[in-house]
């Protein structure tokens, strides 16, 4: 797992989760990352506060539409994403479930290296400060 992710590198790409879907609990490294984000391919269940984030010249797309035509899902979003790797592109695969690694996460990791593909993850995009700071806000406020 990688959390400096380098923004220079010209063929970077990006796993990571999108936590709560709240972008005021995303880490600095989550916020850096979208903002420089060329192609985003996200799942529907991120929220649209999150792909906000996201510069409006960047193509982004909800793989699970891919996932209404023939074959396999995951094997077009692997091409997907090492075919805009592989183009130059800053690629983000943003994950609604909030977890990495998970076993979808761990194939798309493993697509990309066998294509030669660099990319890091982006450790869980909660910021536990920023959760704390809230939950601990929100219980002061019921007294």
């Amino acid at each position: 797992m990688v959390s400096n992710a380098n923004l220079d590198d010209e063929r970077q790409s990006y796993l990571m989760g999108a936590g709560s879907g709240d972008p005021d609990l995303l880490s600095s490294a989550a916020v850096r990352v979208l903002r420089a984000a060329e192609v985003v391919l996200h799942d529907d269940q991120v929220s649209p506060e999150i792909l906000e984030l996201v510069p409006a010249s960047a193509q982004v797309r909800s793989v699970h539409k891919l996932g209404a035509q023939a074959g396999g899902l995951q094997e077009k979003i692997n091409s997907l994403l090492i075919s805009a790797a592989h183009d130059g592109h800053h690629v983000v695969r943003l994950r609604g479930n909030g977890q990495l690694p998970s076993a979808q996460a761990d194939e798309e990791a493993q697509a990309l290296a066998q294509a030669g593909v660099d990319f890091a993850v982006i450790p869980l995009i909660r910021s536990w400060e920023r959760l704390l700071e809230q939950t601990r806000a929100e219980v002061f406020a019921l007294f």
